[in-house]
């Protein structure tokens, strides 16, 4: 997964590497994780590039239909499909009969329904109008991951299912079952005011501090978190050990383990792996920032294209993302200095140090005057009275 060098197992989704919350999803859906495919009876078989929710893997498991599963609405495929590597729009996730060798190639298309519904109408401006996608909602969500992009979308996707998930549940529940949920969400919820309702609708870990001003609706908070005055955090994730300073503003984003998200810095759209130092710039939408990267005040990330759809490098070549909007990627360990601006769709490697333009930049101020403006001239401090005199005189 470029432009991180990790392999597509160890991508984060949710704070957690891909291979550990396949695991997690795969087991509470009921499978038994096998090192090889049996020979005596039917199995699942699931690419290291497939993240896909547990209703999914719970509803092929009870209807044992067998073949490589491709979403029957073609608006699933039309909101998602930039960038992804699909055979026939099918994704490498199917059911095998017995006795079968474990290859995608060859089976049949297996037709899912995945009950989209569309969400709210986002509250554009028309001048920007062009780059929104439509937002599909499903608990019955997958995706591959084959681009740097996916991982921004599949984090977004699987904040979004866990909502649509409970949804799911409340439909599936029996009245015992909805008297039990109804019960455990008054219990959890136990106020009458919205706004710790919406704080309360999610979790929150150990050991946090969280400001009485702070906003913080329908999140995901670990241990250890910190959130700062007049913070406002929204359909968000945030790793254990993560610190929100004041005034900041994270919506549906994730914010890494020991992440940290600096003073009126927006953070929107966008996913930090752990340890990142993310400061207030200007325009920072979409993107992902690698473990350990450091940004520093001011640095600009365009994230729309008024004209033709963005392009990013894949497989070494530079090729449409099939967007208007998308952020930049910023590798491991990075550093992005002050004033830097980056094209949208931009990939950053790893280990890099990136510093912005020097030639507004005062390089020597000792040839200042006390009370006397001075203006910049080769990169040093001039006096205005000798900088004007110095001046070549124009003839009447």
């Amino acid at each position: 997964m470029n432009p991180f060098g990790d392999s597509v197992s160890d991508v984060r989704i949710l704070d957690i590497p891909l291979k550990e919350l396949q695991e997690k999803n795969l087991k509470e859906a009921g499978f038994i994780l096998c090192e090889q495919a049996p020979r005596n009876e039917p199995y699942l078989l699931i690419s290291d590039r497939v993240w896909c929710t547990v209703p999914l893997l719970e509803r092929l498991r009870e209807r044992m239909i067998f073949g490589r599963v491709r979403i029957l609405d073609e608006r699933w495929t039309q909101s998602t499909h930039p960038l992804q590597d699909l055979h026939e729009q099918a994704y490498d996730l199917a059911l095998v009969p017995e006795n079968t060798e474990p290859m995608f190639m060859g089976l049949p298309i297996l037709e899912f329904d995945a009950e989209i519904r569309e969400g709210d109408p986002l509250d554009l401006h028309e001048a920007i109008a062009h780059a929104a996608r439509e937002v599909c909602l499903t608990p019955f969500a997958i995706h591959h991951l084959d681009h740097w992009s996916h991982i921004t979308r599949v984090n977004q996707l699987a904040i979004l299912a866990q909502m649509e998930e409970a949804r799911y549940r409340w439909k599936q529940a029996g009245f015992i079952g909805k008297v039990a949920l109804v019960l455990g969400f008054l219990w959890k919820i136990r106020s009458f005011s919205r706004a710790t309702i919406l704080r309360r609708i999610g979790s929150i870990g150990k050991n946090c501090t969280i400001h009485p001003t702070a906003v913080v609706e329908a999140c995901t908070i670990g241990d250890n978190v910190e959130i700062g005055p007049h913070a406002v955090v929204r359909a968000s994730v945030v790793g254990d050990g993560a610190k929100i300073d004041e005034h900041c503003v994270v919506n549906l984003s994730v914010i890494g383990k020991g992440a940290r998200v600096g003073r009126t810095a927006i953070c929107n759209l966008s996913i930090l792996y752990p340890n990142v130092m993310f400061s207030h710039g200007q325009g920072l939408q979409g993107s992902v920032f690698g473990t350990s990267s450091f940004l520093a005040i001011g640095v600009v990330g365009l994230d729309i294209s008024f004209g033709k759809e963005i392009q990013v490098q894949k497989d070494g070549t530079w090729v449409s993302s099939g967007m208007h909007f998308l952020g930049v990627a910023v590798g491991h360990r990075s550093i992005i200095g002050n004033g830097v601006r980056l094209n949208y769709g931009v990939s950053v490697p790893n280990d890099v140090v990136l510093l912005g333009p020097r030639e507004d930049l005062y390089l020597d101020a000792s040839g200042a005057l006390p009370r006397i403006p001075s203006i910049l001239k080769e990169g040093k401090a001039v006096p205005l009275r000798k900088a004007q005199l110095s001046e070549p005189r124009s003839e009447k």
